[in-house]
């Protein structure tokens, strides 16, 4: 995710700078004249935000941006609060803003449509295309490719060769999620089933810990939970059944 976040800023910066129209004097100017917003669904006590918000800090440093360039708002549902957080971002003088949850992009394409001169990012969206807005972009790094070795591992060790998943909210990077946990699982045995459980949220820790219980009663002998992004916190992931099923 770190070195993730890192192309990502530096290729917006890039943006950014050119947008200024000025021809750039010099290394210590440029990156002067940059200033990020982030924008987070939830706060550090979701792994998923923590991950970004860690990668974040670590690629503004390594940009060579100092603590005043960087500003990180937590806690923004995904309604018409992004749009006001993305606004104020902007008032605060951000001309880069990025925001890491689904639900923010129709509102970080609003904030697009009418701050011209600033470049907008967002995670797991899928409009950027469509949009054909210069200033707004779509990216997200390749967690599929964990979700394939995940499901590798759980194929490997399981007996009887059902699996369990637990997904938050039905978007593509979720179904993705789904498939790649399932091909990688198939790789190694052809006949896993794989059962999927929905807490229909982000972040829920009880409800994460209840669809573990399900999947557990339903026999899905070792189960890789994973909530849509994030894997499920450490809590849950000693849940275990009456029978010596496990949650891992």
């Amino acid at each position: 995710m770190k070195k993730f976040v890192a192309m990502l800023l530096a290729l917006v910066m890039v943006f950014a700078l050119c947008a200024c129209g000025d021809k750039p004097q010099n290394d210590k100017q440029d990156k002067a004249a940059v200033k990020v917003g982030f924008i987070c669904l939830h706060d550090e006590n979701s792994t998923y935000d923590k991950n970004f918000i860690d990668a974040a800090k670590a690629a503004c440093k390594n940009a060579g941006l100092s603590e005043d360039q960087y500003i990180i708002k937590t806690n923004i549902p995904e309604g018409q609060e992004c749009y006001n957080a993305a606004a104020e971002l902007v008032d605060a003088g951000c001309n880069v803003v990025f925001a890491d949850s689904f639900g923010h992009e129709d509102f970080m394409i609003q904030a697009a449509k009418e701050f011209k001169d600033v470049q907008f990012c967002h995670a797991t969206g899928t409009k950027a295309h469509t949009e054909k807005l210069s200033n707004y972009h779509n990216a997200f790094a390749s967690i599929y490719e964990g979700r394939y070795l995940a499901g590798m591992l759980a194929a490997a060790t399981t007996k009887t060769n059902i699996l369990g998943y637990v997904a938050a909210l039905p978007i593509p990077e979720v179904f993705q999620g789904i498939n790649a946990y399932t091909l990688g699982a198939r790789a190694v045995n052809p006949n896993i089933e794989v059962r999927v459980v929905w807490t229909s949220s982000w972040y829920d820790p009880g409800k994460e810990a209840d669809a573990t219980k399900a999947l557990i009663g339903m026999k899905a002998e070792e189960e890789h939970i994973v909530v849509a992004q994030q894997v499920v916190h450490l809590h849950v992931g000693t849940v275990q059944g009456a029978d010596g099923q496990r949650a891992v």
